[in-house]
């Protein structure tokens, strides 16, 4: 199931869902993960929900990469885009203890952010020969670590950051 498949804030005119006016493929990686594990290091996944009439819906999980605190996610999301809606997206960084599955709860919580879907999908265009086109959009933000400013890593050195790729 795609986010925003069940729509039920907007309609369009006699009631009817407001359809879809495209689609977004979001990437993840992150940066500078908190380090959990005492012998290893951290087995990062990043679980996505979905503001739905008021509550946090999960949409899906990325797969867990093991030992890393840079790790780069090969699942794809594909999330349905409503031009003229607010869509709020959350973003958990787990450190991941047991079989990868859809609950987080045995699971280490290491930071995570929120935004919404417009502010992921905005294109930044590139120059190319010939002129401009559009290009990937690039959005970084910093993940807050459960325990505030401290992040694990050495003082001075950079906050932990989930960066989402999504070609427009």
């Amino acid at each position: 199931m795609s986010a925003g498949s069940e729509r039920g804030a907007a309609a369009a005119p006699g009631g009817l869902p407001a359809p879809c006016a495209s689609k977004v493929e979001l990437r993840l990686s992150c940066r500078h993960l908190l380090d959990r594990d005492p012998l290893t290091k951290s087995d990062p996944s990043v679980a996505l929900l979905q503001q739905a009439q008021g509550q946090w819906v999960q949409v899906g999980r990325t797969e867990v990469v093991r030992s890393s605190l840079h790790p780069v996610f090969s699942k794809v999301f594909t999330v349905d885009y409503y031009f003229e809606e607010v869509q709020r997206l959350r973003f958990e960084v787990y450190d991941t203890h047991g079989p990868s599955g859809f609950s987080c709860q045995e699971d280490d919580f290491l930071g995570g952010m929120e935004c919404t879907l417009g502010q992921v999908g905005a294109p930044s265009p590139r120059r190319e020969e010939g002129g401009w086109c559009g290009g990937h959009s690039r959005f970084k933000a910093d993940v807050p670590a459960p325990q505030g400013p401290c992040w694990g890593g050495q003082p001075g050195s950079a906050p932990p950051q989930l960066l989402l790729n999504s070609p427009y």
